[in-house]
């Protein structure tokens, strides 16, 4: 999402993205040190990024399905009542009233 709004804002302004662009190479290449500094820290990001996102990606669907299967585990068991919790559903009461039924 990020990269195709980047993209827009390049389309549309070119010269003074062209501007940013150069200056900001300059700096980076001024200099050995901060060049060196620069690329450490942009290969630890490369290397903590990703599984980053992708485990807070899936912890956060995990959590989802954990959900969504307590809610439907009540109505598979024959002794209780589906219509108890399809009521409960639209009402605006907590995890734990639905879990004591």
């Amino acid at each position: 999402l990020l990269a195709m709004i980047f993209a827009i804002i390049g389309v549309l302004l070119p010269k003074p993205i062209d501007k940013i662009s150069k200056s900001a190479n300059r700096f980076i290449y001024k200099d050995t040190i901060t060049s060196i500094l620069f690329s450490i820290i942009f290969f630890i990001l490369a290397i903590f990024i990703p599984p980053a996102i992708f485990a807070l990606i899936g912890i956060l669907a995990g959590k989802s399905l954990a959900v969504d299967g307590q809610m439907g585990t009540c109505c598979n068991n024959k002794s209780e009542n589906c219509s108890s919790v399809s009521d409960k559903e639209g009402s605006a009461e907590t995890d734990t009233d639905l879990e004591e039924n």
